[in-house]
């Protein structure tokens, strides 16, 4: 964990603790690592520092895995929606066609479309996919434009630009040719006529397939090309034999319509017992709120 100072001196300072990560696009899942049944007595142990002699003045938790918000509450934790994370994992069958069979009416019908809209109309497209080490800045630099246009869009779902700073660009370089150097990348392309036109990043745990941010361009934005991209990755991971595909965190129509297992990881805060450790959280929570 790490121990985030407010201010950084001073005698009014108040001292959070809260599990290593960067913000939500870099550490989409931040918490405990433990078997789910351990998760409570893991809490109890690591909740004995709030109230040592250098402890701090709440704990901000994460990623539990527990039944419910009673658990959390029985662990001296006050539950927070806003720190709650919802994983959606989609389960690898022997073949595609049972993992189509199903598939509910609605996403039957979306795959359908995505396919058909581009054969209508002549145009034929290529699937490919990166993974040499060489071939990754290349790779990345389409990436991060077909990112940043996808959150230029205004007429569908809005996403920011999760890398429009230099450091999380430099930070994703760095990862994903780590990652290619141990045959862990995969960077799923969408070209027609030449030009990739839709991507989407993949990591590759063992027999785990993670899906992690995409983009596209959005004039080709009305042929669904974004679901194809996901079902040409669902496509290659059955094939290739992955027990699990990852649809990352969050909830949306592109994520559930594949009837994934839905976990759901819970968050709260827990604070010290003093008087000022009291005070100076409840004005930072209203800060935080306002």
């Amino acid at each position: 964990m790490m121990h985030t100072r407010r201010p950084g001196y001073g005698i009014l300072a108040s001292n959070e603790a809260q599990f290593f990560g960067a913000d939500s696009n870099v550490t989409e899942l931040r918490g405990i690592l433990c078997d789910p049944e351990d998760t409570n007595a893991v809490v109890r142990v690591m909740s004995d520092m709030l109230n040592g002699p250098d402890g701090p003045d709440w704990i901000q938790w994460r990623g539990l895995r527990v039944r419910d918000e009673q658990s959390l509450s029985s662990c001296g934790i006050d539950p927070i929606h806003e720190l709650n994370t919802t994983v959606h994992i989609l389960k690898m069958p022997a073949t595609w066609d049972e993992l189509r069979a199903a598939l509910p009416r609605n996403a039957k019908e979306a795959i359908r479309k995505c396919y058909n809209s581009l054969a209508r109309n002549g145009i034929a497209f290529k699937f490919q996919i990166i993974e040499a080490p060489d071939a990754v800045p290349t790779a990345l630099d389409v990436f991060f434009a077909l990112h940043k246009a996808r959150s230029e869009e205004t007429n569908t779902v809005s996403h920011s630009d999760a890398f429009a700073s230099s450091v999380s660009r430099s930070f994703l370089i760095e990862y994903c040719t780590a990652l290619a150097q141990r045959d862990g990348l995969r960077i799923f392309q969408l070209e027609i006529d030449g030009k990739v036109i839709a991507t989407r990043l993949g990591f590759v745990f063992g027999d785990e397939l993670y899906l992690y941010y995409s983009g596209y361009d959005g004039r080709w934005g009305r042929y669904s090309i974004m679901t194809t991209v996901v079902t040409e990755a669902i496509k290659w991971a059955i094939e290739n034999k992955f027990k699990i595909v990852n649809l990352s965190t969050g909830t949306d129509v592109s994520k559930t319509r594949w009837r994934p297992d839905a976990i759901l990881y819970r968050g709260g805060y827990s604070v010290r017992r003093s008087l000022w450790s009291r005070a100076v959280f409840s004005a930072v929570s209203h800060y935080r709120s306002w």
